[in-house]
């Protein structure tokens, strides 16, 4: 039996069409100029897949970015002595 096309835009679009997907039709959409058109444009609109579906695409799963953390406290500045005057 004859497999059909993937259709990478439906894969962003559709979750259900995503998860249905057999190994090796994530190996075609992998490989498809218009899925990789997709990622390369519209990123943000691929993301949620890649991020799902990271291990089928062959590729690592993304790390999520921690918020950068704040700096540590510093002591309050001690006033400064005045100046012994002759």
């Amino acid at each position: 039996m004859e497999q059909k096309k993937v259709d990478a835009l439906r894969v962003v679009q559709d979750p259900a069409y995503a998860a249905s997907l057999t190994e090796s039709q994530w190996r075609d959409l992998n490989n498809d100029p218009v899925w990789s058109e997709l990622v390369g444009e519209f990123h943000e609109m691929t993301a949620p897949v890649i991020t799902l579906y990271a291990a089928q695409l062959g590729q690592a799963a993304p790390r999520t970015q921690t918020p950068p953390r704040a700096p540590a406290a510093r002591p309050p500045a001690q006033p400064t002595p005045p100046a012994n005057t002759p």
